[in-house]
């Protein structure tokens, strides 16, 4: 009998260490209880106007949600699944609490923390999409300026931009080109992508970024984006600067082909303007020359994006 009672007494003991429940013998609470370490999940968590990719779940701890360039901040709410349950947000502990973005990704950490001391770490990936100038809207995609070559033709088609304070480094640009009809030659056209500062009339500086040559050749009778990687440009916030094509190919001994370059007849983007000049295999007139601005305010179609 002894046995038995010892047994079942080992069994109760290890019963209320195991489940940490209070089993109503004697005065009350068992002193080999754990206590439990609380519930620290989430029954909500959301961005102001974006949508969590996946949906949020309280067992999902990881989310992307993607916002336009034009979205600084934004503001993060959760809810704990406990009222005794505490969180922070990126160390704070209110809800809302707006979290600042820089373009590309941004951490958000949500920190849940059980009255019993479990946490939970909820984590959201803000992508702030890249800046752009674009000025391919509304554009027909056969409009184009004057032919672009040598043999008589303007060697350097530019178009001037400026560089916004939280957006400083060119990623990549653009310009869409055309074999143009009018030429005879029968040649392929090897040119460069040239990233220069700008002064009022012209290029100033040195050289920031020049692509590798590019080429387009007879058969490409359709307009075509010619897209460059810059690596990562870092440029001046609030400056100037210009991105031009010139068909001297590096050597300023530039072939005859001529291409069309593809224009905007109107100011698409107010805070530049396509530039020509004729550089007659000069380099040194880039700098030293002023560039025509026959155009006014209009545009060539490029892509810049930050």
């Amino acid at each position: 009998m002894k046995t038995v009672t010892r047994l079942l007494s080992i069994a109760l003991v290890s019963s209320a260490f195991l489940t940490g429940c209070d089993l109503g013998i004697g005065s009350g609470t068992c002193i080999f209880c754990v206590p439990s370490a609380g519930d620290a999940s989430l029954s909500s968590l959301s961005i102001s106007g974006e949508m969590l990719e996946p949906p949020f779940s309280s067992s999902t701890t990881t989310y992307i949600v993607r916002v336009p360039y034009s979205t600084t901040s934004v503001e993060v709410s959760a809810t704990t699944s406990d009222s005794s349950s505490s969180f922070t947000i990126n160390g704070n502990n209110s809800s809302p609490t707006t979290v600042q973005l820089v373009v590309g990704e941004n951490d958000i950490r949500t920190v849940v923390t059980a009255e019993g001391g479990a946490t939970e770490v909820y984590f959201i990936i803000a992508i702030r999409a890249s800046f752009a100038i674009d000025t391919t809207v509304g554009w027909n995609g056969t409009e184009s300026a004057a032919p672009f070559g040598d043999g008589g033709a303007t060697e350097v088609f530019g178009q001037t931009f400026v560089v916004l304070a939280d957006a400083p480094t060119l990623q990549r640009l653009s310009f869409s080109l055309q074999h143009s009809p009018d030429d005879t030659s029968g040649e392929d056209l090897f040119f460069s992508v040239v990233v220069m500062a700008w002064n009022i009339d012209r290029a100033t500086g040195p050289i920031l970024y020049e692509s590798q040559l590019q080429s387009i050749t007879t058969a490409q009778s359709m307009m075509t984006e010619y897209l460059v990687d810059t690596g990562g440009l870092i440029l001046v916030p609030g400056e100037e600067y210009v991105a031009f094509l010139s068909a001297n190919n590096g050597s300023w001994d530039a072939t005859s082909t001529l291409i069309r370059v593809g224009f905007q007849n109107s100011d698409v983007y107010f805070e530049g303007a396509a530039w020509t000049l004729d550089s007659d295999n000069n380099p040194g007139l880039i700098t030293s020359a002023a560039w025509d601005n026959t155009f006014g305010t209009a545009d060539f179609v490029v892509m810049f994006t930050f």
